[in-house]
């Protein structure tokens, strides 16, 4: 039971605030080269946060990255990835994990404009650190693509 001065579940908040995870290892989202300016670096445990969820409605992509080892998909397994992160992000109310997978959609939808159609997701990249990044993220739609390739839309 919690205490009278504390609601239930506060001692949890931390758990939805952007600089919780500001020195958190990484998960690297990127075409061919990790330097690329598109790239997105996800918060450790945040990206576990949608690989479980992936994995607890049984989607094919997701639950198979963020391993120690990078993993390069291809553009059916990229376009799988936009389509289980919508899903993700119309069910989870937690506006930081949909902020995340928003970012991930984001750079697997620049792959999918780039000629090579690969998209590399690799974890704890060494010493990386990311910027905060606050506020409600749309869902990601392929119909809304970026414009060119290498651009984070």
């Amino acid at each position: 039971m919690p205490s009278p001065d504390r609601s239930r579940g506060e001692c949890f908040a931390d758990r939805l605030r952007a600089d919780s995870f500001v020195n958190d290892p990484v998960v690297g989202i990127y075409g061919s080269d990790p330097a690329e300016g598109s790239a997105a670096w996800v918060p450790e445990r945040l990206f576990a946060r949608l690989a479980l969820v992936a994995r607890a409605y049984e989607l094919r992509v997701l639950p198979l990255l963020g391993g120690s080892e990078p993993l390069t998909l291809n553009r059916e397994m990229i376009e799988s990835l936009i389509d289980e992160l919508d899903f993700l992000q119309a069910r989870l109310c937690a506006d930081l994990v949909c902020e995340w997978a928003l970012a991930i959609a984001t750079r697997a939808l620049s792959a999918l404009s780039c000629s090579e159609s690969v998209l590399t997701v690799e974890a704890s990249q060494g010493g990386k650190r990311l910027a905060v990044v606050s506020g409600r993220a749309p869902r990601a739609s392929r119909r809304k693509g970026p414009d060119g390739c290498g651009s984070a839309g």
